[in-house]
């Protein structure tokens, strides 16, 4: 659904509801989602906030969840997202998913994501190479804009053609700012000298699994590769 045409049903879902606060914020092109629903959630509650969500787009859910507190609305706004592959993919990355896992994750196309607790990276590359973790938490990529400078970040050692990190279990990455929780999406990110960078697959974290995703860089600063060996 087109903005104009979200802006149109919101008015008259607004107007219905006997909300002129909330009408006359969305109807101020000058607002954004983050105006109208804390308008409506102050003029209105959050019950009746909800309900009107569930009659718009997938779009609404997933912004109602992003702004406001929804305390037992959660579940109801998550598989409302579910239903837009567009709105189901950002609902799963901003939001600690559980139950509604398996249908954000279908609907954005996306397989259910491999659970592990440690990574590993091999250089066979003719390069120097170091890598270390990103994941989102929280709805934010980690690290965030609190570490804005990567030497801030942890890393591996740095790495020569044909030498490991071996097994790093990825608590090692962990920062004051910048938790790792389990459920948590995450991936590797491998700096290349005088070359261009790499990230790996997404994983799921879970400190109760062993597993670990083992990597293999290779190729030159020119031509680039990053392999799972599984």
């Amino acid at each position: 659904m087109k903005y104009d045409e979200q802006r149109r049903l919101g008015i008259e879902l607004a107007k219905a509801a006997g909300l002129p606060k909330t009408q006359g914020t969305i109807e101020s092109e000058s607002c954004c989602f983050d105006d109208i629903l804390k308008t409506a959630l102050a003029e209105g509650g959050t019950d009746a906030l909800v309900s009107y969500v569930l009659q718009g787009p997938p779009e609404w859910a997933y912004q109602t969840l992003r702004y406001v507190p929804v305390g037992a609305h959660r579940e109801a706004l998550l598989a409302k997202a579910a239903e837009a592959p567009e709105w189901a993919l950002r609902a799963f990355h901003f939001a600690q998913v559980r139950s509604q896992r398996s249908a954000l994750l279908k609907s954005a196309g996306m397989q259910e994501l491999t659970t592990i607790s440690g990574m590993s990276l091999f250089n066979d590359g003719g390069y120097v190479a170091q890598w270390t973790l990103n994941w989102i938490h929280g709805g934010s990529q980690q690290p965030n804009q609190n570490y804005g400078n990567w030497n801030d970040w942890k890393w591996s050692d740095r790495l020569n053609l044909g030498q490991g990190s071996g097994r790093i279990d990825l608590t090692k990455f962990v920062l004051p700012k910048a938790p790792l929780a389990s459920g948590d999406e995450c991936w590797m990110y491998v700096w290349v000298q005088a070359g261009n960078d790499m990230q790996s697959m997404h994983f799921i974290y879970d400190p109760q699994v062993s597993t670990t995703a083992n990597y293999v860089c290779s190729g030159t600063t020119t031509s680039e590769h990053l392999g799972l060996q599984g």
